[in-house]
Parts: structure tokens; sequence; C-alpha cells
């Protein structure tokens, strides 16, 4: 497929490396984009008691260190990051995320047509596990490789028949929102960014996803592509806190 451009677009990135897995994705995230497109900006938010990440301006990677040792605060840390660019249109990504390059193309050109809001994907999360993404270093045989998972057909209640590809989160009840998303810079502060009293893992992107359409945003999928999910090891940083339930 032709090339992608992302000249107007920062790719925003919240992370608190709380184990190798991280930072191994995130270099899977900066080889995505370098393979499909081009002037890409992403601003990676790091927050943690030392930083582990550095900056590389020439190849438009920009690490942000917030010195925080306390629980995963993304909302605060993305909000951070989409005001230190100056770029049009956001990707509001996890770090373990990547969209479809066609599903990231077909986004783009609804949001410079004046869509404010757009999410990258079906509502299923495919998750690819640490093995596979270690044997497929080649960004077209891992996307040849994994295939798609139409929500109709996913059964929760069914066990995966590949454990190295599997649906992770959403199906025909319930679609995913967040982990992957654009929207226009003025749509983004217009909403109020996201919700900083919103801290630690859980319902976050739920919560915006809501907020946009009450306040009568459209924010419509780009259907038919699933969203790739990097396996990772899954510490306190990846479950619900003692304050998931007032978030």
């Amino acid at each position: 497929m032709p090339r992608i451009d992302l000249s107007d677009t920062a790719i925003v990135i919240s992370v608190k490396v709380d184990s190798e897995d991280r930072l191994a994705n995130l270099d899977r995230l900066r080889a995505f984009y370098a393979r499909f497109c081009d002037g890409a900006e992403i601003r990676v938010v790091e927050q943690g008691e030392e930083p582990r990440l550095v900056s590389d301006p020439a190849s438009g990677f920009h690490s942000h260190f917030l010195k925080d040792g306390g629980l995963n605060w993304k909302t605060r840390n993305m909000n951070f990051g989409a005001k230190q660019s100056g770029r049009e249109i956001f990707l509001m990504s996890d770090c373990d995320t990547a969209p479809h390059p066609r599903a990231l193309a077909d986004g783009l050109a609804r949001i410079r047509n004046g869509c404010a809001f757009v999410h990258l994907y079906d509502g299923v999360v495919t998750n690819i596990s640490k093995r596979l993404a270690a044997e497929l270093t080649d960004w077209d045989d891992l996307l040849s490789r994994v295939g798609h998972f139409s929500p109709d057909e996913v059964d929760p209640r069914q066990s995966a028949e590949d454990p190295d590809i599997l649906p992770l989160y959403g199906n025909a009840d319930y679609r995913a929102v967040g982990g992957a998303f654009l929207c226009r810079r003025e749509g983004f502060f217009d909403v109020g960014g996201w919700n900083e009293n919103l801290v630690s893992y859980g319902f976050e992107d739920q919560e915006f996803d809501a907020r946009v359409r009450g306040l009568g945003h459209p924010f419509p999928r780009i259907e038919g592509h699933n969203l790739y999910h990097f396996e990772h090891a899954r510490g306190p940083e990846s479950r619900y806190s003692e304050i998931a339930q007032g978030n």
C-alpha cells in the first residue's frame, strides 16, 4: 500500500516501564511507523523514578520524562504529551498497540475531511504473543499472519484456536474502545482532553468515548480491521487498583 503521510499528525503515547516488554513493544511501534509512514512525530511521555528513554529528534521520536513513582497516570501523561506538539491531528495510542495501516490511512482521510474523532478498529483487540512477535520481525509478515477477527464471530466462552493470536477484548455484545484513535487537535481540547481525575488502569478510554459522544461529536469506527496488541507482563500497572471503582 502507499506510504501514509503523517506530517500533520503527532502520535501521543504514555508509558510507565514496569517490564522490559514495554520497551520492546515501544520499539515495535517505532518500527511500524517507520515502515508504513512518512513524517511521523512520536511523543512519548515516560512516567517513573528514572528515565529509560532517549529522544531522537532526527527520527521524529521525542521522549518527555515526568518523575513520578506513583500509580500510572495515563490521563495526565497523555494531556501533557498533546500539549508538547503543535500538530493538528493526534493519534492517541497505548504503548503496546498498533492499528492496521489501511485502517490508519482510512481514519486519517476521515479526519482530514472534517471528522473530529475516529476509532481505528472495529471493536476487537487482537493479542499477539511475545513468542510470535519475536519470531515475525517483519511487519508485512506479521500482518499477513495475524488475519482478522469479526466482532460477530468472537465468542468469549470459547477457547482460542491459536494461543499466539487471540481476540483479547471485544465481541458482538461489547465493542472495545481506546488503544488507538485519531482526533483533531481542536476537538480534543474542546472536549477537555483526557479526564485527569481517572488515575491508574481502567475506564479512562470508556469515559473519554462516552464524553465525546455526550458532547455531540460522532465517534465512528474503521470497520473490517482489528487493533493489534502485543503481549506484555501484567504487573500492578495492568490490573485494576484500589481506586478503580472510583474511576
